[in-house]
């Protein structure tokens, strides 16, 4: 490969600021404890080939991946392909067979590489399908067989696979075990897989067959909230990994697959070309500047299929109405913590270029529409209550449960706080990552004003349940809205209502005047032009006198 392969011949790049991603629990294993690990992890995968003794070892992995002393860290990516290899056969997943043309060359081949490739950079579409057929037809299968055909799974499938997810999320508490996590493509596709499990209600007699918890999807979606801060989906830090991280010196050094793929221009074997890459390696961000998307996609191109494919998943566990309000909770948290990551060193417009890898910020404020709206509508679900009556929301068909007697008491008594709350610290940061055309997206739909958005912010902002800064957020929120014009018919809406409040609210009263409405800077201006009136009047009249 040619150093101009590796180098655009134009473009500068702004440096970004220090990463704010926490540091892991014991990211990384000594010597003597890798040699145990190495012995551990033969032992077990041995047994889980075995059908006979798979059972037994899956419990006793369960035990040992709850233990909190010692550890859990793996010695490589090969027990977690093993789990992923029995997650497969559970669900009866035979792997598509995908034909093509004898002749590599020929035009049609080109064509599928070239429309598999726009698909796989395309951050308006990633929230939409899958980015291969292989995944898009994984995620269909789960789909299936994790939803309507669940009944058709055995028991003991059905037990396997759940304690095969908690044992993966138990794994993701180590954080040595964080970048085999990152580096399985299989590990990835399951746990964006079991996000489409739903609770089935099986009316028959035999409660064996009936598996109508969602076990699956909230430990998938524990597992990705802890890989959240190392998500890339630039391949950037897997760049960086493969070409300058040289696991067998690392003394101490995080377990990664294949060591013998990683450190590529640190044995010097790349010459001058391997010095200019090391000189555009920003240590602090683990990123390299001025490299080309090509050189990005040779490099980390299967991870990256993996890490764009997740995001189908998520949207579709938030927009569907049968998601159990357990895993929607962890999906929105693994939502928020994708923002948090995106907002580091955000600086200027976005701007799609089919000459750069889009970011995790692109990929954010291109959400669709469908999947705004719902997360307006988390603004205000009914509260749970012990003694609950069923509650079917005629718009939306979200079944929750409405304490009878909190039918007669307002707002605060009514509201489900943990979802407000959540949903409210991702719509501020959300806005202020493409502000003000996220604004403008937000505070409206299809043309109209969201009314259902504004309606649940006006009593958010004078809320005393829930988290202390829920009010600060609404009032936040509020104000990123009202620097765009396009949402003045919106504020004029509810202005009778932010007036009422702002006349018991000292804070309320801060927001609307000086902030959403300003009729002192209005007042003022009206009357210095009455003022400049009477200095002509008098003036004039005093001519006359004259």
């Amino acid at each position: 490969m040619n150093v101009e392969d590796v180098v655009p011949s134009h473009g500068n790049s702004r440096k970004r600021s220090r990463s704010s991603t926490p540091v892991p629990t014991n990211p990384a294993q000594t010597k003597r404890q890798l040699q145990a690990a190495v012995e551990r992890d033969a032992q077990l995968i041995h047994k889980l080939s075995n059908e006979e003794t798979r059972n037994d070892t899956l419990n006793d992995m369960l035990k040992l991946s709850l233990s909190h002393d010692p550890s859990f860290a793996m010695s490589s990516d090969s027990l977690l392909q093993t789990l992923a290899q029995i997650v497969k056969e559970c669900l009866e997943w035979n792997e598509p067979h995908i034909i093509l043309p004898e002749d590599k060359d020929s035009k049609d081949v080109q064509d599928n590489a070239q429309a598999k490739q726009e698909l796989l950079l395309k951050s308006k579409l990633t929230w939409i399908q899958a980015p291969t057929p292989r995944l898009t037809a994984w995620f269909h299968h789960c789909r299936q067989m994790l939803g309507t055909r669940r009944v058709l799974l055995d028991q003991a499938s059905l037990q396997t696979l759940d304690v095969i997810l908690v044992i993966l999320r138990n794994l993701s508490y180590v954080g040595a075990n964080l970048r085999l996590f990152i580096y399985v493509p299989d590990i990835l596709a399951i746990l964006g897989g079991c996000l489409y499990e739903r609770p089935l209600e099986y009316k028959g007699t035999d409660s064996s067959l009936a598996g109508t918890g969602t076990h699956l999807a909230l430990a998938a979606a524990h597992v990705l909230l802890h890989l959240a801060p190392y998500w890339d989906v630039s391949g950037q830090r897997r760049t960086v990994d493969r070409l300058f991280y040289r696991p067998h010196t690392a003394d101490g050094g995080p377990v990664v697959p294949d060591p013998e793929s990683f450190g590529w221009t640190a044995n010097g074997g790349w010459g001058f070309g391997g010095a200019y890459l090391a000189k555009q390696h920003d240590s602090k961000e683990d990123t390299m500047e001025n490299i080309s998307k090509a050189f990005l996609l040779a490099v980390a191109s299967t991870y990256l299929e993996s890490a764009w494919s997740i995001f189908g998943p998520l949207g579709h566990a938030l927009t569907d109405p049968s998601t159990p309000r357990n895993v929607l909770l962890m999906v929105l948290d693994v939502l928020q913590e994708l923002i948090n990551v995106a907002r580091i060193g955000v600086v200027g417009n976005i701007h799609e270029d089919d000459e750069e890898i889009p970011t995790l910020r692109a990929i954010l404020v291109h959400m669709p529409d469908n999947l705004l709206s719902r997360l307006v509508d988390c603004l205000y679900i009914p509260r749970l209550g012990p003694d609950a009556i069923d509650y079917v929301d005629p718009v939306h068909n979200v079944v929750t449960r409405v304490n009878p007697l909190k039918l007669l008491m307002g707002y605060e008594a009514t509201v489900d706080t943990e979802v407000r709350d959540r949903v409210l610290d991702i719509l501020v940061p959300l806005v202020e990552l493409d502000a003000p055309r996220m604004a403008i997206r937000l505070g409206h739909d299809t043309g109209a004003i969201r009314v259902r958005l504004f309606d649940a912010l006006v009593p958010a902002v004078t809320t005393t349940v829930g988290r202390n800064d829920a009010s600060l957020l609404a009032t936040q929120l509020l104000r990123e809205l009202s620097k765009t014009d396009a949402n003045r018919v919106a504020f004029q809406y509810i202005q009778s209502r932010l007036v009422t409040l702002a006349s018991k609210d000292t804070r309320v009263a801060h927001l609307v005047w000086n902030h959403l409405y300003k009729p002192a800077d209005r007042a003022s201006a009206a009357g210095s032009e009455e003022g400049d009136g009477r200095d002509v009047s008098s003036n004039g009249s005093g001519d006359e006198d004259e």
